[in-house]
C-alpha cells in the first residue's frame, strides 16, 4: 500500500525506550545537585555538551532519549515533515515515505545505543491522526493534551511489544520489503508457550555502516577496548550496568545475537 493510499496514511515509528521505570524507581527520589536540569535540543552536538555536565543515570538516559528523537526530526523536517509526538518515555513518528522512516529509525537506534539509552521500536503503516494539542499551565495548575490516533499508530506500537526482545526495529508484516540487506529476517529461538503477539518476520539492519568515530562517555571503565566496534561496545557496557536479572540481561542478550545477523555473521550455536 503506498503512503498516498488514503488521506492520513502515513509510516509510523513507534520508540519506546527500555527500562525507564525501572530506572525512575531507582533514582527518582535522588535529586541531582540544584533539581533536574533543562536540556536544550537543537542538535545532537548540542545534546552531548549538555550531557557533560550530569552523572545522574535517569536525568541522562531521559535526556538523552527526548534530545536524539527532537535532533532527527528537526533533520527530516524538510525531507519528509514528519508528524510527531513524544511524551515520557516513547514517541510516535509519522512519515509520508517508507525510505524516510526507515533512515530515521536507523539512525535515532544507532545514536540512542552510542550514548547507552536502550530503546525498541515499531514500524508499521497506516494512519496518523493529529486531532488536537494543546497546553495550559498556572501557578498551581499543569494541564497537557495529546490527542491522536490512528491504524498506523495502534499497528506500530502492537509491532514493538509483540514478544521480541532487545534493541530491535521492528517490521509490521504489511510493509511491502525487498530483498535489501536492511531488511533481516527474525531468527530468534521460539516459545510455543509464548507466541508472538504479531507475526513479525523481519527487523531493520542498523549495523550495516559504521560510525567515523567513536564517541565514549566519561564514565566508560578505564582498561575497555575501545577500538572494537562502538555498537558491540555500548551494548556489553549497557549489560554490565544493568541489573543482573534474567528478565533485563535477556534484552541484551538478544540484541548482540540479533547484530550478529545483521552483518551476516553465525550467531552463539
Amino acid at each position: 500500500m503506498s503512503a498516498e493510499a488514503e488521506p492520513g496514511h502515513r509510516i509510523v515509528v513507534f520508540i519506546d525506550m527500555l527500562g525507564f521505570s525501572e530506572l525512575v524507581n531507582r533514582f527518582d527520589s535522588e535529586m541531582p545537585l540544584g533539581g533536574f536540569r533543562d536540556f536544550h535540543y537543537s542538535s545532537l552536538d548540542e545534546l552531548d555538551k549538555q550531557l557533560r555536565f550530569t552523572a545522574h543515570p535517569l536525568e541522562h538516559r531521559f535526556a538523552t532519549f527526548h534530545g536524539v528523537i527532537e535532533a532527527h526530526i528537526r533533520r527530516q523536517a524538510l525531507n519528509d515533515a514528519p508528524h510527531s509526538v513524544t511524551f515520557s518515555d516513547s514517541a510516535f513518528v509519522a512519515f509520508h515515505f517508507p525510505v524516510m522512516a526507515y533512515r530515521f529509525a536507523v539512525d535515532v537506534m544507532r545514536d540512542l545505543i552510542i550514548r547507552k539509552t536502550p530503546a525498541r521500536m515499531g514500524i508499521a503503516p497506516g494512519t496518523f491522526r493529529g486531532r488536537r494539542y494543546s497546553s495550559d499551565a498556572t501557578e498551581h495548575v499543569q494541564r497537557y493534551s495529546f490527542q491522536f490516533f490512528g491504524t498506523g499508530v495502534v499497528a506500530a506500537h502492537q509491532v514493538e511489544e509483540c514478544g521480541l526482545k532487545g534493541m530491535r526495529i521492528l517490521l509490521h508484516p504489511d510493509l511491502s520489503l525487498t530483498d535489501h540487506s536492511i531488511f533481516t529476517p527474525i531468527a530468534d529461538p521460539s516459545d510455543p508457550a509464548k507466541p508472538l503477539k504479531v507475526p513479525v518476520a523481519h527487523e531493520l539492519n542498523y549495523a550495516i555502516r559504521e560510525y567515523p568515530t567513536f564517541m565514549h562517555t566519561p564514565d566508560d571503565p578505564d582498561g575497555f577496548n575501545f577500538d572494537a566496534d562502538p555498537l558491540t561496545v555500548k551494548i556489553e557496557l549497557m549489560a554490565r550496568e544493568a541489573p543482573d536479572e534474567p528478565g533485563v540481561q535477556i534484552e541484551y542478550q538478544r540484541t548482540q545475537e540479533a547484530i550478529l545477523r545483521m552483518r551476516g555473521l553465525p550467531g552463539p550455536q
